[in-house]
């Protein structure tokens, strides 16, 4: 029997369910969860605070328990009063933690959105109106007005984007520099003291460390990271995957984000605003979490997968305010966001996407002035027949699959190759490295330019919006059959592709409509404003498809079968090319589904799935998606998808890529051994527990945190500070005194199990606390440390004989500060079971053991570099183990890959 005691409270017996006296249920794992999770338990109880003991002297309440099971125990009956009181708590938490948070975060991304579609269509009418009046005065003034308008709306969204929110600016030209740059700033600025404390600097050293706080300090004024920049898609994936990005989900992104889109795409920028409506919505989640937190009952979003199941919630309201599509916004949601979802959210999502669809056409039709409610809805009705296609053109639909799968892939490598080109190239590295914002004014100007309806922006319909042109590819008319025939589309819908007098030829202004904005679109998604790529791809594949429809309808007149068949219909081409190229794009195959819901129409699906799947996979076997190549791209901490029929992931075994110098504790490791591994590895989280250096057995992990504490307190912090790098303040041992208390003033379980286990810096926030670990600190300590906190916080300074000889003393490690559980592979694993492994689980790094003996460490970052360029070479050994020489094994694979 196993008997934890830490705190008089929580005296737990490991054994029988029977012999417990308990119900099973209550010895179960989630028991202990509950001990630990339940906010009731503020503190560890003492002595005065016991629980009162029953007639058997067996005091086997749990805190926590419900009622009915608490006086179930005592032998008691529960009373009628009780049991409606019990389920009506129940009812009552159910009804405010799932529904009204629901339909919270449903209505508020709504208010948001339509606040923000508000902005952009008084600024779209605005340029509009005043450009056809001073362009009468005189076209001088229309040209000089076009231009500032463009100008100016996109100097305030950069401005925004920069100043608003706190983590905005980029000091490099990558973000993702940026953001790695700004996390190890933070890691540093943390666990300075720390470093300082333990580590014992040298002189120099300390130096260096303190010109990183420095940089580290003045990079965080100047603002590292970009969170309110591009789409957010991307960021918002790498945090439901387990990963912490800071001040992506701050209020001050959300207004940042808002007020910038409103000015990118009023301005008249070729973008989307689907991505960062989905940020927007993720952010109102976590915002919506916080603050009700108080409000609900405490253990219920005591986890944080809750908090992730808010923000895949807040994703799919996001999708639902751009389109009015509840059931395609949530399938979009996940597929953009989440590698693996549950199926028990899928309510929720629903019920808060359809809040946000009814609130948003309750605004739109009683709030909003009618002139621009009608360019707000991202609803495209069209008015198919049933029959609006025959089994002959099948093939064809396939064959559009195909070419929008290739151009989707073109798609996503030109957009590669401009942000490469935007980091690597010298030259604009030193024109516009440290003022993006120039950058992208200097290409808003050069957009007004190529879009002046007067002038270039004739051939490419420069005038108008997306929202316009979309309508007038999906329309159910046939251009060249205006004013020949009841299929002929309407004369104000075929001049602005062919000019008020008809100069134009359509079909010229259609392909240059594609091939514009297929490069532009790439370009102005890497520019330091908000972004989307939905929208936009949408219009490209519509544009795509209506020009290859004209141009079928034209080579068949009459159809395919001949006089009196179904003749064919160029909107229903643009429909199926805007869904299959957009699918192609994003990897997404929900686009189905929300072609549907904004068309009104199902007669198209069957074509659309077609084309759509055909160019999905496609798409996916050439490239990943424009998601996973902007965050391959920022280099965020990330484990993207695998391609599909990839033989290497097969074959590549782990014990190829991992890290086989390892850093190990054992029993004989001696504190002076413990301090400089410490020092010469300042950024790993946690360690292997081996036996010994011999057999390597492995027996578990320490947390980094726990080590430092039990140097801290073996040694004494005043003597390994420099003499002239001590504190001049009458204490002695002021910085000693402040790392001990702000260790030790944790008296939430949770919080000192993150310090003995480190699972906040070793894996993702997915794997639960162990109930081992959760004792506060100063009692896994050794004894002599721990008797008095007085002695913990003011020990005595050591003499040199005495510091000299507790250092050569072997650690003294307590086994409850001993995650014995930690992930474990076993060497013949391939890469694909790997990644699967690492993606469901969330983890960080994994120990590779044969017959329990430890081999080596894999991490995200070997398995990122192993499949660094998978989708041209497949997996390849990481850039470190290809400068070893060839073995038997390495002929072997290559003779497998050919």
């Amino acid at each position: 029997m196993l008997e934890l005691s830490w705190a008089p409270r929580l005296k737990l017996s490991l054994h029988s369910p029977t012999e417990a006296g308990m119900p099973t249920d209550y010895v179960t794992d989630d028991v202990t969860r509950t001990v630990i999770d339940n906010d009731e338990i503020e503190h560890f109880v003492t002595e005065d605070e016991h629980e009162p003991e029953d007639e058997t002297g067996d005091n086997r309440y749990i805190p926590g328990m419900p009622w009915d099971e608490k006086e179930a125990l005592k032998g008691k009956n529960e009373s009628w009063a009780h049991f409606f009181r019990r389920h009506g708590e129940n009812i009552r938490h159910f009804l405010v933690e799932d529904w009204f948070t629901s339909a919270a975060l449903g209505i508020g991304t709504t208010v948001l959105s339509v606040v923000t579609d508000l902005g952009i269509e008084s600024l779209i009418h605005w340029r509009r109106e005043n450009f056809e009046y001073l362009h009468a005065q005189s076209s001088y003034y229309g040209i000089a007005y076009w231009l500032l308008h463009f100008v100016v709306c996109t100097t305030l969204a950069s401005l925004c984007c920069k100043y608003i929110s706190p983590q905005a600016a980029d000091c490099d030209s990558s973000p993702a520099a940026g953001a790695c740059s700004f996390r190890l700033a933070k890691w540093i600025r943390a666990n300075y003291l720390q470093m300082q404390v333990i580590l014992e600097f040298d002189e120099e050293e300390q130096s260096a460390v303190a010109a990183c706080i420095g940089c580290a300090k003045l990079c965080n004024n100047l603002t590292l990271t970009v969170p309110d920049a591009g789409s957010g898609i991307p960021e918002v994936k790498v945090i439901i995957s387990g990963f912490v990005l800071d001040n992506y989900l701050s209020l001050k992104t959300l207004l940042a984000k808002m007020v910038g889109l409103i000015f990118t795409i009023g301005g008249g920028l070729p973008v989307g605003k689907e991505g960062p409506f989905v940020h927007m919505g993720a952010i109102v989640a976590a915002l919506l979490s916080k603050a009700t937190s108080k409000m609900r009952h405490n253990a219920f979003f005591t986890n944080e997968a809750r908090e992730i199941e808010m923000l895949s919630m807040g994703c799919a309201v996001g999708i639902a305010c751009t389109f009015s599509a509840p059931i395609g916004a949530v399938l979009y949601g996940i597929e953009c966001t989440s590698k693996y979802f549950a199926v028990k959210n899928y309510w929720k999502c629903f019920f808060a996407s359809s809040a946000a669809a009814f609130s948003f056409r309750f605004a739109i039709n009683t709030l909003v002035p009618p002139h621009i409610a009608g360019t707000i809805v991202a609803y495209y009705q069209t008015s198919f027949p049933n029959e609006v296609f025959i089994i002959e053109e099948l093939p064809i639909f396939a064959l559009m699959g195909v070419v929008c799968g290739l151009m989707g892939a073109l798609f996503v490598f030109v957009n590669r190759q401009i942000f490469i080109f935007q980091k690597q190239n010298k030259l604009f590295q030193k024109i516009f490295g440290q003022s993006l914002t120039v950058f992208a004014v200097l290409w808003s100007l050069n957009m007004a330019v190529w879009t002046y309806p007067e002038g270039l922006g004739r051939f490419v319909a420069g005038k108008w919006t997306f929202h316009v042109t979309l309508a007038d590819f999906i329309s159910n008319c046939t251009f060249h059959q205006m004013n020949l025939t009841d299929l002929g589309c309407k004369p104000e819908i075929v001049n602005r592709w062919t000019g008020l007098d008809g100069s134009l030829d359509f079909q010229w202004t259609l392909a240059c409509f594609m091939v514009f904005y297929f490069f532009l679109v790439a370009q102005c998604i890497t520019l330091f404003i908000p972004s989307g790529i939905f929208v936009p791809a949408f219009a490209v594949g519509a544009c795509g498809g209506r020009l290859f429809g004209e141009m079928l309808s034209m080579a068949f007149p009459e159809g395919l079968r001949g006089p009196g068949s179904p003749p064919i219909y160029p909107g229903l081409y643009a429909v199926v090319g805007a869904a299959a190229y957009t699918g192609a794009v994003t990897h997404s195959l929900s686009l189905a589904v929300i072609v549907c819901e904004t068309t009104g129409q199902l007669c198209a699906l069957l074509p659309v799935l077609i084309a759509l799947m055909i160019a999905n996979a496609i798409c996916s076997f050439l490239s990943p998606s424009i998601y996973e190549s902007t965050i391959i791209l920022k280099k965020l901490p990330y484990l993207a998808d695998l391609p599909p029929s990839r033989i290497s992931v097969h074959v590549l075994k782990v014990e190829r890529v991992m890290v086989k110098d390892i850093q190990f504790v054992s029993r004989n490791t001696t504190y002076k051994e413990l301090r400089n591994m410490l020092k010469r590895h300042p950024t790993i989280g946690s360690f292997p527990f081996v036996t010994d250096p011999v057999t390597m057995t492995l027996l578990g992990s320490i947390s980094r945190r726990y080590l430092v504490s039990l140097l801290c307190i073996k040694i004494g912090a005043q003597e390994i500070l420099p003499q002239e790098k001590r504190p001049k303040t009458g204490k002695k041992n002021e910085v000693e005194t402040t790392y001990i208390n702000r260790l030790n003033r944790s008296h939430s379980g949770t919080t000192a199990a993150l310090i003995l286990t480190g699972r906040n810096e070793s894996e993702s926030h997915f794997r639960v606390n162990s109930p081992l670990h959760t004792s506060p600190l100063v009692q896994l300590l050794p004894p002599s440390a721990s008797n008095d906190d007085d002695t913990i916080g003011h020990q005595r300074t050591l003499t040199i004989a005495e510091r000299a000889g507790v250092l050569v003393q072997r650690i003294e490690i307590d086994d409850y500060a001993i995650d014995a559980a930690p992930f474990q592979l076993v060497k013949g694993t391939s890469l694909y079971k790997v990644h699967t492994m690492f993606s469901l689980l969330g983890l960080h790094h994994a120990y590779v053991t044969d017959r329990g003996r430890l081999l080596g460490v894999v991490s995200l970052k070997e398995l990122r570099d192993t499949f660094a360029d998978i989708y041209v070479r497949g997996a390849q050994l990481p850039p470190w183990r290809r400068m070893r020489r060839t073995t038997a094994a390495d002929r072997d694979l290559r003779r497998v890959y050919r």
